[in-house]
C-alpha cells in the first residue's frame, strides 16, 4: 500500500510519546509498504535527521512550524471554537498547501494522521482510508489538569481548553474511518458519551534491545525520574514528590539522592531543588539509558496524565525496580508487588521506595518480571501487525467502493 503519514513533530530522534510511536511504526511498515512522510519541524536544523528517516520512507516533506505563542494569542483563542493547539499553534497555510499538493499528485491508499492536533488537515479528505492515531485523549488530560492543584494559571487555561476540546475531540474522531488510542482507559472515557466512535486499542512499543539491563552499574541510594519538565504532569509529579514524599524517604535514609532528568525545569521546581541537598537537576541528557541504569529505584509519582508512559516502559525494559502511582502505570498490565510497586499515597509510596532501596533481591526480581512483560506486550513486531490489519480492513471497503 501507499501510505501518507502526517505528524506534528519529526519522528526522529525518537524521544517523547508520539515521536517514539511513529518512528517504530515507520521502521516496521517501511519494509512492507511505500511510505510518504509530511511533518512539521521546529527549525531547519532538524533537517539533519532526514537521512535516518529516509531508510524507511520513499519521500519526506517538511514544514517549519511557526506556532503562535503568548498571552495575546491565548486571549484571541477565547473567541474561537477550536482549542488553542488547533486554532493557533498548529495552524499553517503552508501545511494545507503541502497536503493539497500531495493528494492532487498522488493516490494514497491510507492517510495516517498522528495526534488530534493534525486531524484538522485530513478529517474531510476523500479517496483514501483515514486513520487518526490519537495516542491518548486530549480532553481527558485537560480535565485532569483542571481538577488537580497545578497552579491557578494552568488550571484556568486547562479548564478553557477542556471546554473547547470535550466536543472538538469526538467530533473529529467521528470523521475518520478508524481511530487509535494506546490505553483502554482513554477509550472508555470517550465511549462513555460517544459509544459510536470507531476507536481501536494499539498500544505503544519500546525498543527493548536498545533499553536493556546492565547498560550501567546500579548506584546505591539513587532515585531517578525522567521527562520533559515543560509537560505539566511531569512538573507536578516532581513538585509533589519533592514536597510530600522525598522528606519521608530522606528521614529514614539521609543518603538518598533524587536525580530529575530532563529539560525545561520550571522556576518553582528549580527553587525547590536548590533548597534540598538531596535533589539533582541534570537538565537535558542525550542518552537516558545511563541515568536510568544508574538508578537503584525508578520513581514515577504522576498524579495526572493519560495514555501509556514511555518513561515507565523504558525503565521496565532496563530491568529497573519501579515505584509508580496508578496514573503512571496506566495502560500497562502490571500487578503491584510483581513487576513494580503501585502506591498513590505519599506514605505508601515512601515505604515502597525504602523497601526496594534496602532489598537488592526484590529489586532484581521486580526488574526481571518487568522486562519480561515489556518484551511480551510492548514489542512493535506484535503491535504493528494489528495496525496493519486495520489498514487492510478499511482499504477493502474503499476498494469495493471504487469498483
Amino acid at each position: 500500500m501507499k501510505i501518507l503519514f502526517l505528524t506534528p513533530l519529526l519522528p526522529f530522534p525518537p524521544s517523547g510519546g508520539d515521536r517514539i510511536r511513529t518512528y517504530h511504526l515507520l521502521k516496521y511498515l517501511g519494509t512492507r509498504h511505500e511510505i510518504w512522510l509530511l511533518s512539521f519541524i521546529g527549525s531547519p536544523e532538524e533537517l539533519r535527521y532526514i537521512p535516518e528517516l529516509e531508510r524507511y520512507c520513499r519521500n519526506i516533506r517538511t514544514v517549519v512550524l511557526n506556532g503562535r505563542h503568548g498571552f495575546r494569542h491565548r486571549l484571541f483563542n477565547l473567541f474561537e471554537s477550536r482549542p488553542y493547539f488547533a486554532g493557533k499553534y498548529f495552524v499553517s497555510a503552508e501545511m494545507t498547501r503541502e497536503i493539497d499538493s500531495l493528494l492532487n499528485a498522488h493516490r494514497f491508499d491510507v492517510i495516517h494522521t498522528s495526534t488530534l492536533a493534525m486531524a484538522q488537515y485530513t478529517f474531510d479528505r476523500r479517496g483514501a482510508v483515514k486513520i487518526l492515531d490519537g495516542i491518548d485523549s486530549v480532553s481527558r488530560n485537560y480535565l485532569q489538569q483542571w481538577m488537580m492543584p497545578t497552579g491557578l494559571r494552568n488550571r484556568v487555561l486547562s479548564f478553557i481548553d477542556w471546554l473547547k476540546t470535550v466536543n472538538y475531540e469526538p467530533s473529529l474522531y467521528s470523521r475518520f474511518d478508524r481511530c487509535l488510542l494506546v490505553s483502554s482507559v482513554d477509550r472508555a472515557y470517550l465511549h462513555k458519551k460517544h459509544p459510536q466512535l470507531p476507536i481501536e486499542i494499539a498500544t505503544i512499543a519500546v525498543d527493548h534491545d536498545y533499553y536493556r539491563p546492565g547498560f550501567t552499574k546500579e548506584l546505591p541510594n539513587r532515585l531517578v525520574f525522567s521527562g520533559d519538565m515543560s509537560y505539566v504532569p511531569n512538573n507536578d509529579a516532581m513538585i509533589f514528590f519533592c514536597s510530600r514524599i522525598l522528606p519521608l524517604i530522606v528521614h529514614a535514609n539521609p543518603a538518598v539522592l533524587l536525580y530529575i532528568v530532563g529539560k525545561n525545569v520550571s522556576p518553582k521546581l528549580a527553587t525547590i531543588a536548590r533548597q534540598k541537598s538531596n535533589v539533582v537537576l541534570t537538565g537535558f541528557v542525550e542518552d537516558y539509558r545511563r541515568t536510568i541504569g544508574d538508578a537503584t529505584v525508578f520513581v514515577c509519582p504522576l498524579r495526572i496524565g493519560t495514555g501509556v508512559k514511555n518513561k515507565v516502559l523504558e525503565a521496565m525494559a532496563m530491568g529497573k525496580a519501579i515505584v509508580s502511582t496508578s496514573v503512571g502505570a496506566e495502560g500497562i498490565p502490571v500487578v503491584s508487588g510483581r513487576e513494580m510497586f503501585i502506591a498513590d499515597k505519599p506514605d505508601a509510596f515512601a515505604r515502597a521506595v525504602l523497601r526496594l532501596l534496602e532489598d537488592a533481591d526484590t529489586r532484581k526480581e521486580y526488574g526481571h518480571w518487568a522486562r519480561e512483560l515489556v518484551v511480551r506486550e510492548f514489542d512493535m513486531e506484535n503491535i504493528a501487525p494489528r495496525i496493519e490489519a486495520i489498514y487492510d480492513q478499511e482499504f477493502d471497503k474503499v476498494r469495493l467502493s471504487r469498483m
